[in-house]
């Protein structure tokens, strides 16, 4: 049969694709297959024997080797694995300047072109890391607008937002250094701290604002603005990372990344307002007009 066929080929090494042709045409003659098909069906099969042959040599050679060297490091490993996977697969490569050393031997220069799901991957990698610096921006610059527009200041519009430019600093920076990646649902981190952060910020600017109009100290305005929103921002705060905190449980690991990430933006923003805020407010110390 065709199974003892190729073993035999395998044993003698003499496996190669002409033979595993005539092996396949002589015992598939009542499937008629056309020539693509035989051809798509011998490179696959010989694809696969070889691909079995090498793992099994690499296998028993790095077993010996390791004897010796008794090396636990799953990093060596995976790397020396790879040196005999591509010894096997009489693949080299190879620097230039080492290339250009070599003399007395004729190198054809190969042009390789990645393909399938690595390039798929790569190519949205790079969308999404465009389309989130895109996204933050935009949302940043429209919320200054507004804020400006709304109170009619240029520096209460500017004083508000940085809050918020403190607070996706800090996350994004968290990803990096724990590790987490910028993903479809990380990517919304920004632009949702940026809605909230300002929401926290637009409470404790009108209160500011409002204390301000009466007493005319800016010290006793921001004071005013703690006791009059302190507590509701904490508390809306609070209750927005509890609803957050429930993704932690999920058992997809993005969607825990997301909660995680969130949880914390909302205590920054939080935070920001009530800490960065204030003293913003009263080192630039905007003009305000008072009430008549």
């Amino acid at each position: 049969n065709i199974i003892s066929d190729m073993k035999n080929l395998i044993v003698n090494n003499e496996l190669n694709i002409k033979k595993l042709e005539d092996i396949f045409s002589k015992r598939l003659t009542k499937l008629n297959l056309e020539d693509e098909e035989l051809e798509d069906l011998v490179l696959t099969i010989n694809y696969k024997i070889n691909e079995s042959v090498n793992s099994y040599r690499v296998n028993t050679l790095f077993k010996k080797i390791n004897d010796l060297i008794k090396s636990s490091d799953k990093g060596f490993i995976k790397r020396f694995k790879s040196l005999l996977f591509d010894i096997f697969d009489n693949f080299a490569v190879l620097h230039e300047p080492v290339i250009n050393q070599v003399k007395g031997v004729k190198l054809k220069d190969l042009k390789v072109k990645q393909s399938g799901i690595p390039s798929l991957i790569t190519v949205l990698d790079n969308s999404l890391f465009s389309s989130q610096i895109q996204s933050v921006l935009i949302a940043y610059f429209v919320t200054l607008i507004l804020m400006v527009l709304m109170r009619r200041n240029f520096n209460i519009g500017i004083i508000s937002t940085l809050p918020i430019l403190f607070t996706i600093s800090v996350i994004y920076g968290a990803l990096g250094i724990f590790g987490i990646p910028l993903d479809y649902a990380t990517m919304m981190i920004g632009s949702i701290s940026i809605g909230v952060g300002i929401d926290y910020a637009i409470h404790f600017v009108h209160s500011f604002i409002l204390s301000y109009e009466e007493s005319g100290n800016y010290e006793d305005s921001v004071i005013n603005a703690f006791v009059q929103r302190g507590r509701a921002i904490i508390s809306n705060s609070v209750a927005v990372m509890i609803g957050f905190a429930v993704l932690l449980f999920s058992s997809m690991v993005m969607l825990r990344n997301f909660g995680g990430t969130m949880v914390a933006s909302m205590f920054l923003s939080a935070f920001s307002t009530l800490t960065i805020l204030p003293v913003l407010l009263l080192l630039i110390k905007p003009k305000i007009r008072r009430k008549k």
